[in-house]
């Protein structure tokens, strides 16, 4: 542990190669560029040398140092004077989520600005539900980090595969916060410009808490190994610049690299086409085909079963339920829109075939009445991901226009 006397030993210290934390998703595997930026570094208290040496040092590791000093700053050195890097890491997380919760409100004020043109209230509405949907990811991780023990935080292997999960979400909220900015390509004006502002900075924040994550799992609770010299990343894919350069530059997972997720990390074991955490009775259900399946629910154009439409099928499900819940669509042509919110979970689309069953939406951005978010033909919520996504990867049948 280090005692006030490591004061020389911070002060000798040469800045740490910058790092890269890799976050890989099944759905989606997008990842930050983590690079060091010459920026003037905000002020730390005075009457806190160690401490300011020791967030400089860990803030090393990020893309955006002077971010992520800025944040550590406000850490609470009074009740925890030499605190542990996941402790840092988790402060970090937590300011995430207060810029996240400062985002949502200005998007929903916007929202209701009397002045604002449709198109441009849309987008505003957008960003409430993408940041609140990055809010509940930056929750999950930081619930995930709490729970981490002293035990798991001093052995690596425990603690790398502890903050598995912590990438994705993290990744996730990104994503989300990303899709804000994004959404308003063909809606530019003023209250683009106040988002950007607040989402320029939220997306650095995040960023740096995913830099921070990937070397706590590289090198573990252990003070000294950050201070040290960490193992450069191998080439980035850059993203290309959008609206003044302001997009946050990725990578794809990069194959057998130091800090990238294994496959038995995301749960796949060799000789096994599905992941570890597919349940038997998922498997026996993505094996089955479609008219061996028994459906909770049947949609039929022609009027043959439960529901003519799959939006009153989602309506028409129960509060609650156990297990897998199956919608059987019979063929034909339904010309609908429709999101699965995130309260239906574990529901499974089945359809009679390619050419089939067929569903089909009628937006476009040229159009002028929506943005890109709103054009999707079938949209699901974060909690509903998983279970939709089993029907479109196995579920072939179904056809989505």
């Amino acid at each position: 542990m280090m005692t006030p006397s490591s004061t020389s030993c911070l002060l000798l210290l040469r800045p740490a190669r910058p790092h890269v934390a890799a976050a890989a998703s099944i759905v989606v595997v997008a990842l930050i560029l983590c690079i060091n930026f010459a920026s003037a570094l905000p002020s730390i208290p005075t009457h806190f040398p160690v401490q300011k040496k020791l967030i400089e040092a860990v803030c090393n590791h990020t893309t955006y140092k002077w971010v992520c000093v800025d944040e550590l700053s406000s850490f609470d050195f009074v009740a925890n004077p030499i605190p542990k890097p996941l402790d840092l890491v988790a402060h970090m997380l937590r300011a995430a989520g207060t810029r996240c919760d400062k985002g949502t409100e200005l998007a929903h004020n916007s929202t209701h600005h009397g002045a604002v043109a449709p198109l441009v209230g849309q987008c505003a509405g957008v960003c409430v539900e993408v940041l609140e949907d990055a809010r509940e990811q930056l929750r999950y991780a930081g619930e995930r980090l709490a729970a981490i023990g002293a035990a798991t935080a001093s052995d690596l292997a425990k603690l790398k595969e502890k903050l598995v999960d912590v990438k994705v979400w993290l990744s996730s909220a990104l994503s989300f916060q990303i899709s804000c900015v994004d959404n308003f390509e063909f809606a530019p004006g003023q209250v683009q410009d106040r988002l950007d502002a607040e989402q320029s900075y939220l997306g650095k924040v995040i960023g740096d808490s995913i830099c921070l994550i990937g070397v706590l799992s590289q090198v573990g609770n252990d003070l000294d190994k950050w201070l040290g010299p960490i193992p450069e990343e191998p080439p980035f894919i850059g993203h290309p610049g959008g609206r003044r350069g302001r997009r946050t530059r990725r990578r794809l997972l990069w194959k057998n690299q130091a800090n990238s997720l294994t496959a038995a990390e995301l749960g796949f074991r060799e000789g096994d086409e599905f992941p570890a955490w597919v349940s038997a009775g998922d498997r026996r259900l993505l094996q089955s085909s479609a008219s061996s399946v028994s459906a909770n629910i049947v949609v039929a154009k022609d009027g043959s079963g439960d529901f003519t439409t799959v939006t009153a099928a989602l309506a028409g499900m129960p509060s609650s339920y156990s297990g897998r819940f199956v919608i059987y669509i019979k063929a034909g042509v339904y010309n609908e829109v429709f999101n699965v919110s995130s309260s239906k979970k574990k529901v499974t689309f089945i359809g009679d075939g390619i050419g089939a069953t067929i569903i089909t939406g009628n937006r476009n951005v040229a159009s002028g009445n929506y943005n890109t978010y709103r054009t999707s033909t079938v949209g699901t919520e974060p909690d509903a991901i998983s279970s939709f996504f089993l029907f479109v990867f196995y579920f072939l049948p179904l056809c989505v226009l």
